[in-house]
């Protein structure tokens, strides 16, 4: 009887590597498909965000006349109750960060400022540029300014002179 105990703990050891080295496998095989869906949900989420600062640095140009302003400015303190040129709340605290979602945002403005709007105790600038590079350094890159074209590169930094990115 001792025999067919160690005999048969013997089998489900072989069983159990047999069924471990098949998910090895699985695993091995299914983590660049991981990987890379993780990455374009990453992209997806960084293009929503430019095209949601572009929408609130247009709609702040043409309501405070201000010209462009800075995402934390746009996104405002929370506590501007009603909304001001200085604190405007048109965009939420997430969208207002430099780090989110696996990538850097940096926003550029122009060189020359805009007249002062009524209202405001500080001019934006008449141009800007917004940039969202992946925080792993792979991955697509994204590029928009005041014109409203989001522009993409899959090597390096995109900018004005990259593709258009559609979608």
């Amino acid at each position: 009887m001792r025999g067919k105990i160690s005999e048969r703990g013997s089998v489900l050891l072989f069983e159990m590597l047999i069924v471990t080295s098949i998910l090895g496998v699985l695993l091995v095989m299914s983590a660049p498909s991981f990987m890379h869906l993780r990455m374009s949900q990453q992209a997806n989420q960084a293009l929503s965000t430019l095209r949601a600062i572009q929408n609130a640095e247009a709609y702040y140009l043409q309501i405070y006349h201000n010209g462009y302003a800075d995402p934390g400015v746009l996104a405002g303190t929370g506590i501007a109750v009603p909304a001001t040129c200085d604190a405007p709340l048109l965009l939420g605290g997430a969208q207002a960060q430099t780090q989110t979602n696996g990538y850097f945002f940096q926003f550029t403005p122009g060189p020359a400022p805009a007249v002062l709007g009524v209202g405001c105790t500080a001019p934006g600038s008449t141009t800007f540029s917004l940039t969202a590079n992946p925080a792993s350094g792979q991955g697509r890159s994204f590029f928009v300014n005041e014109f409203g074209v989001i522009h993409y590169s899959d090597g390096g930094p995109a900018n004005s002179a990259s593709p258009a990115w559609f979608w």
